[in-house]
């Protein structure tokens, strides 16, 4: 059967967790494999060093959790105090405001195998953001509305907008937003007010209209998004 980012199966075919090691050396495999890439070892048992064509290596520390919190990335970087990178393999977990904050505060970036990967490219590791985070990090810290930006988690924005209420933003980077994508926004997010649609070509199906309105939230690309930070 297939391998999968963080789980195997046994012989009679139930998906069996990897350990953290297990992980780690399957990061490294995939790495090994593309392209600007001469070497990846395994600097620790959660930590792989990354050598690359163009550039100095990077280090990168590897979790693998539905929600990192900030003891994950304290623990990634107290086994390995050279990291520039921590990602957490799983596609659909989740970074937590918290961990984001101990990601930030030790100087290190932050994301999933998409941007280990991307990475690849960039000289300073460290100083990578997702190109879609930093747009929008950008554009509304040069709001001015904005008075501040918490983030509780990688895709859930808290504008704070002096002398008005603050606004709950899902930032959702899909070509055709569905009723589904909400639904799953909302179970794992929680509470917001508006969606954000971040990807310039994206656009929201009637069914996600429909529910967006059962929901009580609004739907916004960027340009509205800014538009409606002026509004209670």
């Amino acid at each position: 059967m297939p391998i999968s980012s963080g789980y195997d199966y046994d012989d009679g075919g139930r998906v069996v967790a990897r350990s953290p090691e297990e992980t780690t050396a399957w990061v490294a495999q995939v790495m090994a494999q593309k392209v600007g890439v001469e070497g990846v070892e395994q600097h620790s048992a959660r930590s792989i060093r990354v050598s690359r064509s163009d550039y100095p290596p990077y280090v990168a520390g590897i979790i693998s959790t539905q929600n990192v919190t900030a003891e994950d990335v304290a623990e990634a970087l107290t086994i390995d105090p050279t990291i520039d990178i921590v990602i957490n393999v799983p596609a659909q977990g989740t970074w937590r405001g918290p961990a984001i904050m101990a990601a930030r505060a030790a100087g290190v970036a932050f994301g999933g195998m998409g941007d280990l990967q991307s990475c690849i490219r960039r000289e300073d590791a460290r100083g990578y953001v997702k190109p879609e985070f930093g747009f929008i990090e950008r554009g509304l810290r040069q709001h001015d509305r904005v008075s501040g930006i918490t983030r509780e988690a990688d895709r859930l924005f808290v504008i704070h907008r002096g002398g008005l209420v603050d606004i709950r933003v899902v930032a959702l980077y899909e070509y055709e937003l569905t009723a589904e994508h909400l639904r799953e926004a909302r179970d794992r997010y929680g509470q917001f007010d508006l969606v954000l649609i971040s990807n310039p070509n994206g656009k929201p199906t009637q069914g996600a209209r429909d529910v967006a309105v059962q929901l009580g939230v609004e739907l916004h690309m960027f340009g509205s998004l800014l538009g409606r930070l002026n509004s209670p």
